[in-house]
Formats: structure tokens, sequence, C-alpha cells
């Protein structure tokens, strides 16, 4: 860790209780919808193929701020 910069434990000390508890819930929050978000899909097909569709990295960024804007408003 950079030495200019404290931990994220003692950020979370010193804004109380309440408001770590809240962060740590959003980003609680914000991890598993990252994770469902960049779920598998099997590709639509004529069921010959064994084959798995990702989503490329730059739609799931897009999808995830356009999320961001509307939980923050």
């Amino acid at each position: 860790m950079h030495q200019n910069q404290p931990s994220r434990e003692s950020i979370f000390c010193k804004i109380g209780g309440w408001w770590a508890e809240r962060a740590l819930t959003m980003l609680n929050f914000l991890l598993k919808t990252r994770q469902k978000n960049n779920a598998v899909y099997t590709r639509m097909g004529n069921s010959t193929e064994n084959a798995y569709v990702y989503y490329q990295p730059a739609q799931t960024v897009a999808r995830h701020a356009a999320q961001v804007d509307k939980v923050t408003g």
C-alpha cells in the first residue's frame, strides 16, 4: 500500500459505524449485481454448437455505469 494513503479500515473508523455499514452494504450489493451481469449466457443456435458467449468488457462497463447513474440519480 502507498505510504501516504491510509488503509480502508482506518477510513471507515473515522466516518462512524452507520456510514461504514451503509458503504459496505452498497459495495456488497454492487459486487453481486456485477457478478450477475457477467454470468455466462448460452448462444442461440441450431443446438449443434457447444459454445458460450460472454459480454464484451466495454458493454459491461457501460451497463454498470448506467446502473450507477440510476442509483445515484
